[in-house]
């Protein structure tokens, strides 16, 4: 909406004297002539009413003022939802459905949802039914009594939501308990709700437990269904169970349950259930959980159920097919597996399935048909050809091939070199012979190699090769599906060292070519390992070598469920602690035992049997600094005998080394005195938390170490650089963990009067402070008057000075601290004043590129000498080849290779934002800047990526503009590739273009629905 200039007409004497005569005028206004041609005449004319006895001009009338319907809608002027007021020039609004707009659309009568039968939701755009005899008419509108409970149909009958519910269903409360709240899943199958604490347990799931306060939904189908339950949604903060029943109060009708899908939150899958009344229960972990809850119900086609292929509603991992067993192919649709997993030969060629079927390329292929063995697209592994010359042909016979599929049978790197097959128990050799590769990571030659080929045949979180241990300092590589090709080098390690480590996050199934390689011409003896890490309620086996539940689970039942001592409950009901670290029989936050006989029975650890063990007055986890855990069996917290730790509390310490022994020395300087070391218990939910020695009377060397103060392997950080003082900032620092604070001197003879200080970074949604300057809130939050970390005004989706403006798109948020949106500054900033002020043909914010939000005073774009590279795919290719040096990443200071920068906006909060350079041929560096491209790095990378690529992963990313550079090594430059991709949190802002081109996704459970992931 636009809001033109008011003009006033103001007559001139000479004027208003001559229009009564004096001179000769006439009176226009009053003579029944159409003086301007306007076709108005006289007192009809609207110039007569600002222009005494002239016709004209005319006055400026906007389409809110004008007695027009400009947009066709029977609304005219103010009367119309499209008019903020009389100066508004444009009556469009957005449309309102049929079902809330107050309009009796199939006149019967009925307006809108609740009351009209045909609206089954608010947003519905139809209120037409057929009630209240038709065929289709809803229960709660067909004047019948159907539930038989003496009232009929809404709003008499307490079982009707709405006139379109389909049920009248009304609960008995002795059905589930009496304690227990019933009610019907509202039709589109969402639902919130709250637990107080205040109702009695009455339901408790075998499987799964929940021993606290119910609330219980009743669903009816009248087909076979799957369904998909999950309270997996930001709204939710209780800790939930959820399982679904055909008799409420009888466990042995229990469909499945889940508890702990993520943190609180519960997801279960039911891949069937038969038409009939069925019970889904939101439980409560424990009798003291408290908090809302939001539950969303979806219902699919399951297997071997009719299915219409143009809306096919079939459970995820099945398709509408026409499926074909024994033969013979059915001849209507059914959901079913796909045709390389179904187990029948469906191309009949009397292979079946994928990896036996040469036309299956994968699990998930709807395809079987292949020309093998002798057709032109045959592949290799199933042509009965010895196409690579070993004597051995095709698959599963030849080692070289994956599947049938597969057109490589090649299993040598290159001819005359051996791939040894890696098992998950992994192994240990010597490495001896010729040099036939180089890895990337270690400049000139390298020693022999030993080459193994690793099949990853499962979905795992991360999978982790090492030659830790080895006898002799190694190089270690990994490559994927191709042996041979430098290219396809994932990642590779060489630190100075006897061993290294290899980390794939998410890593795809497939082949893995692990290089066991050594420092220029070394060989020696190694030991080569690998790990990988499965996902919760992944299928495993106890014990099962190189494969392990992720931390915090275990494996149970040939499943990785939630470890006992990372449930929140107390298992061994004995009011001791719930898990690690609370629980004395707890050792790990993997561990599914919580058995113990604290506080007096033998085997009591020291950390729990209420003695003062080490004398320094404190006992027990967690007072004594000396107990890591309830489990810790050593309380004494001196790192080695006679070294003394200091307590460093909130207020920080100062203090001298003049008198402290040299008994450590920090990674990052060999040559230090003596050292003064603190411990520090983190007790809040942060996002980072910073020790600082910044301000010290001389130079200091700074080190962390978490947990275990006297173990240098636990050192966590290290910081040297600077005279005066340094800053350690640690991300995600671990709730309840122990961190060693070593405040140390430069030179083996040096003191230090020094400072110590610490802060941190709140998360949101956590306890804050009011005024405390040292822990703070993150950007985009504040500290209010419940001591919590909630958004800001201008951070908090929500227009509050109610001037259509929200957050960033309104110029009264100066940033995303601020917290009032009303104070709109006078005149208009230049990303806020309808002004194109840089004439580059995009105005304001978020339109110009040079504007982050609508209190910007400038709309200049980057300063750099190339053009802008806007991101509008998840994937950017380009090159640096000939672009100039303007900007230097903070963590390559030596770089002078040009750089290319893209800008990249987005409306909502992100819950996480992934960019990469994975997939570039040169060694490059990452960094973004945020608002604008001289600002200063919001983060940096340089080799964080696969091999010598760059990677920057962050969160709770706020909504705005960033800008974001390829950079370069030295003075490397040629073409590269740009990744992105992001998470949009629930609730926030969304842009349907970002999301169809895949560079942002809504968070799971959530569509970007008129501009909101909801």
């Amino acid at each position: 909406m636009k809001y033109p200039v008011l003009v006033s007409f103001i007559l001139p004497l000479s004027f208003s004297i001559a229009s009564c005569g004096i001179f000769g005028g006439s009176d226009e206004c009053n003579d029944g002539a159409d003086n301007d041609k306007d076709g108005l005449i006289d007192s009809m004319d609207p110039g007569c009413t600002v222009n005494g006895d002239k016709e004209s001009p005319d006055p400026i009338l906007t389409a809110c003022n004008d007695s027009v319907d400009n947009d066709g809608d029977g609304l005219i002027d103010t009367e119309d939802p499209g008019c903020t007021d009389g100066l508004d020039e444009d009556e469009y609004n957005e449309p309102v459905s049929a079902c809330q707009d107050g309009i009796d659309n199939d006149m019967d009568g009925l307006i809108d949802f609740p009351y009209d039968p045909g609206c089954t939701f608010s947003i519905k755009d139809s209120e037409l039914d057929d009630c209240p005899d038709g065929a289709n008419c809803p229960d709660c509108s067909n004047g019948i009594d159907d539930d038989e409970d003496g009232q009929a149909d809404y709003p008499d009958d307490l079982g009707c939501n709405a006139a379109g519910d389909l049920d009248e269903f009304n609960a008995d409360p002795s059905i589930c308990g009496a304690a227990v709240l019933i009610q019907p899943l509202p039709n589109d199958g969402e639902a919130m709700g709250q637990f107080t604490g205040s109702a009695a347990n009455e339901l408790i799931s075998d499987g799964c437990g929940g021993t606290g306060e119910e609330h219980v939904y009743v669903y009816t189908t009248t087909v076979p269904e799957s369904l998909t339950v999950t309270t997996d949604f930001e709204e939710t903060v209780v800790d939930t169970v959820v399982y679904v029943r055909g008799e409420c109060r009888q466990t042995d009708t229990e469909l499945g349950c889940n508890d702990d899908a993520g943190l609180n939150v519960s997801t279960l899958d039911i891949e069937r259930i038969e038409p009939g009344t069925y019970y889904i229960i939101v439980d409560t972990a424990s009798s003291t959980a408290v908090g809302n809850y939001r539950l969303s119900v979806d219902t699919f086609t399951p297997e071997k159920e009719p299915c219409v292929v143009a809306a096919s509603t079939c459970k995820s991992g099945l398709v509408c097919r026409l499926f074909t067993e024994g033969g013979v192919t059915a001849t209507s649709e059914t959901c079913e597996k796909p045709e390389c997993s179904d187990g029948e030969d469906s191309d009949g060629d009397g292979l079946v399935d994928f990896p036996f079927e040469p036309g299956c390329l994968d699990p998930a292929d709807n395809d079987e048909t292949d020309d093998c063995p002798t057709g032109p697209g045959c592949a290799q592994c199933s042509n009965e050809l010895d196409d690579d010359g070993d004597t051995i042909s095709d698959y599963p016979d030849d080692p070289g091939c994956n599947a049938a599929s597969d057109d490589l049978e090649v299993d040598d790197c290159i001819p005359g070199v051996e791939v040894i097959s890696l098992g998950a128990a992994g192994v240990s050799g010597t490495t001896a012979g010729t040099s036939s590769f180089d890895p990337t990571c270690i400049l000139g030659n390298s020693g022999a190699e030993d080459i193994f080929q690793f099949d990853l045949d499962r979905a795992v979180d991360s999978l982790t090769f090492s030659t830790i241990g080895s006898s002799y300092d190694t190089v270690l590589s990994v490559r994927y599906a191709v042996c041979d090709d430098v290219a396809a080098e994932l990642a590779c390690e060489d630190p100075d060292s006897a061993g290294e480590t290899i980390v794939l996050a998410t890593p795809a199934q497939g082949d893995y070519f692990v290089f066991v390689d050594g420092s220029f011409f070394g060989d020696g003896a190694y030991t080569l390992s690998v790990e990988g890490v499965l996902p919760d309620g992944a299928a495993c086996t106890p014990g099962e070598p190189g494969f392990v539940c992720t931390p915090g689970f275990t494996c149970r039942t040939n499943t990785c469920v939630v470890a006992a001592c990372n449930d929140a409950v107390d298992g061994d009901n004995d009011s001791d602690g719930n898990g690690f670290p609370n629980d004395p029989g707890c050792d790990s936050i993997s561990d599914d035992d919580e058995s113990d006989n604290c506080p007096s029975g033998a085997g009591c650890p020291a950390c729990s049997n209420n003695i003062d063990d080490d004398t320094d007055t404190f006992t027990d986890f967690p007072a004594d600094l000396g107990c890591k855990a309830a489990s810790d069996n050593l309380e004494l917290d001196e790192c080695i005998a006679g070294v003394t730790v200091l307590d460093l509390q909130d207020v920080g310490a100062s203090g001298t080394t003049d008198t402290a022994a040299d008994s450590f020395d920090p990674s990052c300087d060999s040559l230090t005195a003596g050292e003064d070391i603190y411990a520090y218990r983190n007790t809040r939910n942060l996002e980072t938390i910073t020790f600082s020695t910044l301000g010290s009377g001389g130079d200091t060397v700074l080190s962390i170490r978490q947990d275990d103060c006297g173990d240098e392997a636990a050192e966590i950080d290290c910081n040297g650089t600077g005279a005066n003082g340094q800053e350690i900032t640690i991300t995600s620092p671990v709730l309840s963990a122990f961190y060693f604070v070593f405040v140390d001197t430069d030179f083996s003879t040096a003191t230090v009067d020094y400072i110590l200080n610490v802060s941190g970074i709140i998360s949101p949604g956590n306890a804050c402070i009011q005024g405390d300057g040292q822990f703070t809130c993150s950007a985009g939050f504040i500290c209010d008057g419940t001591d919590t970390c909630v958004a800001t005004q201008c951070n908090d989706n929500i227009s509050n000075d109610a001037d259509g403006l929200v957050d960033f798109l309104d110029p009264g948020c100066a940033s995303l601290d601020d917290n009032d949106e009303s104070d709109d500054p006078n005149p208009l900033p230049a990303c806020a004043d309808g002004v194109d002020n840089d004439a580059d043909l995009a105005t304001d914010f978020p339109a110009d590129p040079g504007c982050s939000k609508a209190s910007d005073t400038s709309e200049v774009d980057c300063e750099d000498s190339d053009p802008l590279v806007s991101i509008t795919a998840s994937v950017t290719s380009g090159t640096t080849t000939g672009a100039t040096d303007d900007f230097t990443p903070t963590c390559q200071i030596s770089s002078t290779a040009p750089e290319v920068a893209h800008e990249f906006s987005f409306p909502g909060e992100l819950d996480s934002l992934s960019v990469t350079t994975n997939g570039t041929m040169y060694d490059t560096v990452l960094y973004i800047r945020p608002a604008a491209c001289v600002a200063t790095d919001l983060e940096c990378d340089d080799d964080d990526g696969d091999g010598l690529q760059s990677l920057i992963d962050l969160t709770n990313v706020p909504s705005g503009l960033y800008f974001i550079f390829v950079d370069a090594y030295s003075t490397y430059s040629g073409p590269y590739t740009l990744t992105i991709t992001g998470v949009i949190k629930s609730g926030e802002a969304c842009d349907p273009d970002q999301i169809t081109a895949g560079v942002l996704t809504c968070a799971s459970g959530t569509t970007c629905t008129t501009g909101i992931c909801q």
